[in-house]
């Protein structure tokens, strides 16, 4: 409270003298100082002045295209719940019926080495879903195109929530913009090490076209550093076999490693989590092989998190809970837009609309 106090202090004080406000935290991106200080007038008033809480507004899914589309598409077909009183039961309708869905297919983040320019590419793609401005072509300085304000934010890249996500929050809480940004990686793994466990084995199969799987080792070291653990680790596996969780555990066990994993995490949209726990309903019954070879390798609470789920069951809890569903009987719209430099600016970066599509 008190960062917050002094926030408001400051604004006052800049409003008076006519200064700009100078943000706490000087480790901050000069992009986002700027912004929270309003020495960018217009992001500054664009920021402070935003209402999420505005059903005919979108929902956006923000990554690089190889994971931005397996989630948009997820949340096209995605029938989890009853759409008339919310219960977790499917209706054969969409979740999302009648919801504009946008994607923002982002730059690859596996191209940014300097940290500060990924935390700036994570902070601006929040922005560009709230700003209605979008531009035609790469030559149009304008901004001739507009496009929806976003309701609701998944951000599907682990590597732009680890090193961006804390920026995000900062922003937002400063200038108290009540924006939800969802992370399926940190709703998943946060709960786990505030357990205040003194162990943590987390496993991840992923998809070998994702390229920011690295991500995953370094956010489980950084939570558990947190937790003050005694011991962590990660595991991570690109695969789409038949048996994903026996594969798992073979390369797992073929690493040397002994310890038993608490958690998988399935970030590869080519893998079906209830497979995996038809298979390990084989591994924990003492009457299967796979019980013998396996059984010592998964944790008396061994949890399977299917992050596809996560996303699509945190962003239909979001809007129920604000009451923000649009309740139109129709398909869901996608809309695509694609984050791409400026030819007058290799330095700026312009969002274009790239394609609209209808799910029928």
């Amino acid at each position: 409270m008190k960062y917050r106090y002094l926030l408001l202090a400051l604004a006052v004080f800049a409003y008076a003298s006519c200064a700009h406000v100078e943000p706490a935290g000087s480790n901050l991106p000069e992009y986002v100082r700027d912004i929270i200080s309003g020495k960018d007038t217009r992001l500054h008033s664009l920021v402070t002045s935003y209402n999420p809480d505005d059903r005919s507004k979108s929902l956006f899914v923000l990554g690089p295209m190889e994971r931005s589309l397996p989630a948009i598409r997820a949340l096209m077909t995605c029938d989890r719940f009853d759409n008339v009183d919310g219960r977790r039961t499917p209706d054969g309708l969409p979740d999302f019926a009648g919801e504009s869905l946008c994607a923002i297919y982002d730059i690859d983040y596996s191209g940014i080495n300097e940290s500060g320019e990924l935390r700036r590419a994570t902070v601006r793609s929040v922005i560009q879903a709230m700003d209605t401005v979008c531009f035609v072509s790469p030559y149009d300085k304008s901004g001739l195109g507009r496009k929806p304000g976003a309701k609701l934010i998944l951000l599907t890249s682990p590597r732009a929530a680890l090193s961006g996500m804390s920026d995000v929050d900062t922003l937002l809480t400063a200038l108290s913009c009540n924006m939800p940004v969802i992370c399926p990686m940190r709703i998943a793994l946060e709960p786990f090490f505030a357990q205040k466990k003194k162990s943590a084995v987390i496993a991840v199969i992923g998809d070998s076209a994702e390229k920011d799987l690295d991500a995953y080792p370094a956010y489980v070291q950084s939570l558990a550093a947190k937790a003050g653990m005694d011991t962590s680790a990660c595991f991570v596996r690109t695969d789409s076999t038949a048996k994903p969780l026996l594969s798992l555990l073979d390369a797992y066990a073929a690493s040397g490693a002994s310890l038993p994993i608490d958690m998988l995490l399935v970030d590869n949209h080519r893998v079906d989590a209830n497979e995996i726990r038809a298979e390990l309903a084989r591994v924990r019954s003492v009457m299967n092989e796979e019980s013998f070879l396996y059984g010592n390798l998964v944790s008396r609470d061994f949890k399977v998190v299917d992050l596809a789920a996560v996303g699509a069951e945190s962003c239909f809890t979001s809007l129920r809970r604000r009451n923000l569903f649009t309740h139109k009987v129709a398909y869901p719209t996608i809309m695509e837009y694609m984050s791409v430099s400026s030819p007058a600016d290799s330095i700026k970066e312009m969002l274009l609309q790239y394609n609209t599509k209808y799910l029928h």
